[in-house]
């Protein structure tokens, strides 16, 4: 993964990428929010590097949460994939979309 134009960031395993947030990897939602860009509207420069540099006095900062973001999410993954399957899950004929909603319902 290309971070910056001087760092690139290499043995990401394939399984971080599994742990999704809001409909995309929680890796790509961090790059996503961690890009400099620029609002059209007001003009104002959204980098978060310099506002990490400003605020907190670490430009690293970025870098640091995204690779934290890639630990969190293995970790994750590994809990979630080492889970038992729920019992009412085991019964559930996946054929029944009724049957389904039932369960989840009597489950919650």
């Amino acid at each position: 993964m290309r971070y910056n134009d001087y760092i690139t960031v290499k043995g990401i395993p394939a399984e971080a990428y599994s742990y999704i947030v809001n409909g995309k990897s929680a890796i790509a939602w961090v790059m996503e929010r961690q890009r400099v860009k620029t609002d059209k509207a007001s003009e104002i420069v959204n980098d978060a590097d310099r506002y990490a540099l400003d605020t907190i006095q670490d430009s690293s900062f970025p870098l640091k949460l995204l690779t934290k973001v890639v630990r969190i999410s293995v970790e994750t993954v590994s809990i979630v994939r080492s889970l038992p399957e729920p019992a009412w899950l085991m019964d559930l004929d996946p054929t029944s979309p009724d049957e389904l909603c039932k369960c989840i319902s009597d489950a919650v």
